[in-house]
């Protein structure tokens, strides 16, 4: 059982650092790709919900201070639901 279970956490491990940086494996290397979001002007950072926004690195313009709180927040959101998503992951495997 603990033997199935540490095979389990590698390929979680392997898997979400590959989903979260978005590194490819590459003959024993890996590769990283920039990845930004342009926001449309007036644009609600709480309601954007494409994967391009959910995966950016960097989001631009920025025009106002509260707009950079608002995507802090959004930010945290969608991180702590991957979190979230990974731990039921993690369970499914653990049973």
């Amino acid at each position: 059982m603990h033997a199935h279970l540490q095979m389990c956490m590698q390929t979680f491990k392997q898997k979400s650092t590959v989903l979260f940086t978005n590194t490819t494996p590459l003959f024993g290397s890996q590769e990283m790709t920039y990845r930004y979001f342009e926001l449309g002007k007036n644009a609600d950072p709480e309601r954007e919900d494409s994967v391009e926004f959910k995966n950016a690195f960097t989001v631009h313009p920025i025009s106002e201070p509260n707009l950079m709180y608002r995507l802090h927040k959004r930010f945290s959101q969608i991180e702590l639901e991957w979190t979230y998503l990974q731990i039921q992951q993690l369970q499914v495997c653990n049973n």
